[in-house]
């Protein structure tokens, strides 16, 4: 986290001053052996922001932690594509969202499971303005077994469209060398209408928050990218995950991109 950051944790005013959170279950119901797709909603007052899974130059990566029956499973938590906070000349950028954002997550019964089942899941989250503030959320809800029919299919279906389209990262070609990531994506038509694309790096301090130096539309249809790395980077990692997301020639996004998510 930036210095400016570690020394707003001070101030730290009442967390729901700027954090209004909220559990909205798919189904009302689960049926065992059969996922339930859960989304915990945050709305920020004005010019509050909080982050993505990779914070950027400056802030701390959402995470959650769900207190689950036996048996019980939770799927990894999916983010909709953040956005490119500005902090300022010599500061870089952040990874976040402002307004409102939607994190969803899928929720597996064993199939032996039965009976009503209370779920909890506690998120740790810093929101910032011009200070920043520890706003963790708690969350709790209770299902019923039945027969797990949706009840906001539309509402999850538009929630379900700001998420980019997930790949297994080791269908990437990726090499270091002179402190650069030499990228190779493969072709997606996410990607089909773009010019270039903006970067994200999965992992903070893995790569630069910049664009990258050098991106590439080859002729069979896929993208080659020189991507500085991070300044602690010395060596190749195992993986390196990120989002790409497709951009016109004005610099403006297509759609919601394309992360090549680490393997499972």
């Amino acid at each position: 986290m930036h210095p400016i950051a570690l020394a707003a944790l001070l101030l730290q005013p009442p967390p729901a001053e700027m954090v209004q959170s909220e559990v909205i279950t798919k189904s009302a119901t689960y049926k065992p052996g059969v996922p339930v797709t859960v989304a915990l909603k945050l709305t920020l007052d004005e010019a509050w922001h909080v982050y993505w899974r990779n914070p950027g130059d400056s802030g701390v990566g959402t995470e959650v932690k769900w207190t689950l029956p036996k048996g019980w499973k939770a799927g990894p938590l999916r983010f909709p594509t953040p956005e490119r906070i500005n902090l300022g000349i010599g500061y870089g950028y952040s990874f976040g969202y402002e307004n409102e954002v939607v994190f969803l997550a899928h929720l597996t019964p064993p199939a032996n499971a039965s009976g009503p089942v209370k779920i909890a899941a506690d998120m740790s989250l810093l929101a910032c303005k011009t200070d920043c503030v520890p706003a963790d959320q708690s969350f709790s809800f209770t299902l019923q077994r039945g027969n797990g029919l949706p009840v906001a299919q539309a509402q999850f279906e538009a929630w379900g469209k700001k998420m980019p389209v997930q790949v297994p990262v080791k269908q990437i070609k990726a090499t270091l060398k002179d402190r650069k990531y030499f990228l190779t994506i493969p072709g997606n038509p996410k990607l089909a209408g773009a010019i270039s694309l903006d970067f994200f790096p999965g992992v903070a301090g893995q790569a630069t928050t910049d664009k990258p130096s050098h991106v590439t539309k080859n002729r069979d249809g896929s993208w080659s990218l020189v991507v500085p790395a991070g300044q602690a980077i010395n060596a190749m990692p195992k993986e390196v995950p990120f989002l790409v997301i497709p951009l016109d020639k004005e610099g403006h996004h297509l759609n919601q991109g394309v992360e090549f998510v680490p393997s499972s």
